[in-house]
């Protein structure tokens, strides 16, 4: 009977995770800055993301950039030591449950913030969201920040992750853009993507078309190697 017990509290704490989280979304706080005050708590269980998920209007890929930035920046959140009567005082003083370990529960859960999102908007064109880093809250702060984003890319499309994205122009936030050039240079390359189509493909000395190594991939992408001098210069 304890056990039983100790289930439903469980089950009612969820319940009111996810209340919490819709009310707070739908007082005319945006997504993005929910999810900055409850960090990886977000993510806690399916239910508290969908609820916030759809307390909200579908976001943009604008919206997708700043999310995946932030879930970037912060892969290693576990329990930042805001409690919820901290993000409550945050946000006006809305209801969340007070529980102090909303996101020690393993972090991100990556599979949760992809599943809700695709179910939200099916729409949402992932690789424009890549190209829309260009923000000065955009950092890869260590490895493991490129390896999140390359991760949530491939459960959210099933594709190697596209570098080549985020290479089109030279951004703003260029510290940003060169660490994830860097980044991407020591990754494995066959979990990445360097070029769009063939016609970015640079030939080979020998008139070569065709990429035959992916050690080389990088260096024949003409929009990777354009960026990267276009940064060094």
């Amino acid at each position: 009977s304890q056990n039983a017990a100790s289930s439903s509290a469980a089950a009612a704490s969820g319940d009111r995770t996810a209340s919490s989280a819709a009310s707070m979304a739908s007082s005319s706080v945006s997504l993005v800055g929910v999810v900055e005050e409850m960090s990886c708590g977000a993510t806690r269980t399916p239910e508290t993301w969908r609820e916030l998920l759809q307390a909200v209007p579908e976001p943009s890929e604008n919206e997708l950039a700043q999310l995946l930035a932030f879930v970037a920046r912060t892969h290693n959140a576990v329990d930042e030591g805001r409690s919820a009567k901290t993000i409550t005082a945050a946000l006006g003083g809305l209801s969340l449950v007070d529980d102090d370990t909303s996101g020690a529960a393993g972090g991100w859960k990556l599979d949760v913030f992809v599943n809700g999102l695709r179910e939200r908007s099916p729409n949402l064109r992932w690789s424009d969201a890549l190209a829309r880093l260009d923000m000065p809250t955009f950092a890869l702060p260590d490895s493991g920040s490129f390896v999140t984003l390359v991760e949530i890319y491939r459960r959210a499309t099933g594709m190697p992750f596209p570098v080549w994205a985020c290479c089109r122009h030279v951004w703003t936030n260029a510290v940003a853009q060169l660490a994830l050039l860097r980044h991407a240079l020591m990754a494995p390359h066959d979990a990445l993507s360097f070029y769009a189509d063939e016609s970015r493909v640079a030939a080979a000395p020998d008139g070569t078309p065709a990429v035959t190594s992916p050690a080389l991939a990088p260096w024949r992408s003409i929009d990777f190697v354009g960026a990267l001098c276009a940064l060094g210069e």
